[in-house]
Order: structure tokens, then sequence, then C-alpha cells
């Protein structure tokens, strides 16, 4: 079988089983124990990191994950699952037919505004009671789901500003995207981030990906104007085997055929997305813009005064 046709047998394959709540509960658990395994096999040896720590990062993650797993579930999504990563963290897995923009920025949204929220409530048992623990609890929430708003794909913010500006804009969001990995690097030499390196060369190495996608979506868009967006996540023929055409000319190593067959997907549920409303992207940059402006008061500006 071609590689080509590898692909268009992949999008023909259903996508409706829902895997059973016990293959849902091991992969979860499975994932949560190696993250446990490895994290403490990594802290055995580091003097500021020790268990307390590492079950407090871990109860983070899951609140933060379990606020995109219920927006999914919420909006309808299918076969959601959470898993653990060792040594990076956490994800949510779901999938979906084409829905309004402004639903999937608010899934992307449910996850790390609460915890900011939650950190600042942590903050106020601390400065009641003056628990150290409630500092701790305070500093780690605000820091991992402020650092998750960065604009910078794959992160929540980097995703919410790609699904917010328009592809028709895709030349322009990748220089973004450039421009913000060479604020990383910076911020690396002042802040010894290694997480930064990591996430530039990834975002990097995919940024001609992205490029295409955003471009072909927008193109596949303009076509598909003519005729009605389609509420369906089925990809005619037609168009599947023209974008896998273009897919593997533009990017000739890309992958395999599950992985082509998934931009596909992507874009075509991109295309088929509803755009926001003037109102609508008033409401999510607004939201967007006061997590991180709360984020950057503390640890700007808070951070600083009680050291």
């Amino acid at each position: 079988m071609s590689f080509e046709a590898d692909a268009l047998a992949e999008l023909k394959k259903p996508r409706t089983k829902e895997s059973t709540l016990a293959k849902k509960l091991a992969l979860f658990l499975g994932s949560l124990a190696a993250f446990l395994l490895l994290g403490l096999l990594a802290t055995s040896s580091s003097s500021k990191v020790g268990i307390v720590d590492l079950l407090g990062i871990v109860l983070i993650l899951f609140v933060h994950e379990s606020g995109h797993y219920l927006s999914m579930r919420w909006l309808g999504y299918r076969n959601v699952q959470m898993f653990f990563i060792p040594f990076f963290g956490a994800a949510v897995s779901g999938y979906s037919t084409p829905m309004p923009i402004f639903h999937q920025a608010f899934v992307i949204l449910a996850g790390p505004i609460p915890g900011i929220f939650i950190g600042f409530l942590c903050l106020a048992f601390y400065l009641t009671s003056g628990n150290d623990m409630w500092q701790k609890m305070a500093n780690w929430f605000i820091l991992l789901n402020g650092l998750n708003l960065i604009p910078w794909y794959p992160l929540d913010g980097g995703r919410f500003v790609d699904y917010v500006v328009s592809n028709r804009h895709a030349l322009s969001k990748t220089f973004f995207q450039l421009f913000v990995i060479g604020l990383g690097f910076y911020a690396y030499t002042k802040l010894n981030l290694s997480i930064l390196i990591y996430l530039g060369i990834h975002t990097l190495f995919r940024i001609k990906r992205y490029y295409f996608v955003n471009r072909t979506a927008y193109e596949l868009r303009v076509q598909r104007a003519k005729e009605g967006l389609s509420k369906s996540e089925d990809v005619p023929d037609e168009i599947a085997t023209a974008t896998i055409a273009k897919l593997t000319k533009a990017l000739p190593l890309v992958g395999t055929g599950g992985v082509v067959a998934e931009y596909v997907r992507d874009i075509w549920i991109q295309a088929n997305s509803e755009r926001p409303s003037p109102f609508e992207v008033v409401i999510m940059g607004l939201t967007y813009l006061t997590a991180i402006a709360l984020f950057c008061l503390y640890q700007f500006l808070y951070l600083p005064l009680i050291k």
C-alpha cells in the first residue's frame, strides 16, 4: 500500500469507538505510577526537590488537566482521556467534530486559568495563616499555570493565540512564533529554565508544519465558504486526496500515513470551525490578558517584595 493510500485508509477508519472505563483508568493510573516512580528516582539525588514537592506538582497537573477534561466532556468531545507524561507533565486527549473556535478556546483556557485563581486562593490562606505550605502551593500553581499561558506553541497560550487569530494570517503567526522563540532563548540566559530550550527546539522543528496547516486550512475554508461549512468530521475523498498530495509535497518527512491522516483531519476541522464574533474575541482576549497580568503581578511584583 502506498503512503497516500495508507493515509486515506486511516481517514476512512471510524473514530467513534470509545475506550472502556477500565482502559481509561488503566492509562491514567499506569501513567501516574510511571510519573511518580521516575520522579522519585530523579528527586532522590536532588536537594532542592523532595517528595512533598513532587506530590504538589502532581496535584497541580491534575487540577490543570481536569479543567481541560471537564470542559471537553461538557462540549461533547469523544474518547476523552487524561494521562501523565514522565518528566514532562500531563495531557488530555480527545476529538470532536468541527465546533466554534470560541468553544475550542474555552477548552484551552479551562486548564491554566482556574489554576491561577487557585494559586491566589492559596496566597490568601498564606497571608491569613502564615503557613509556608500555602505560599509554596501558591508559587507552584501560579508559576506552572502562568508559564502555560505564554503564547508559545504547543503550550496552552500558543494554542489559544493560534485558534483566535485567523488562519488568513498564517505567515504572521509564523513570524510571531519565531519572535517568541527568540524571547524564550533570551529568557533562558536570564532565568536558566532548560524547558525554554526544549520548547524552542521543538517549535523550530515543527514550525513549517504549523504554517502549512494554518495556510492550507485557510485555503480550504475559502473553498468551503461557497458550499457552507460542514459539521461532520468525515473528510470527503476528493478533499482528503488533494490535501494529502499537498502535505506530502510540502513536508516529505512528515511521518507515517497515520500522522498524515491526523494532519488532514486537523486541517478539515480548522477549515470548518466557526470563527468567533468580535464580541467573543474581546471576551476571550480580556480573559487571557487578565490571567497573564495576574501571573506577571505575582511573579515580578509580589515575589520580589517578600524576598
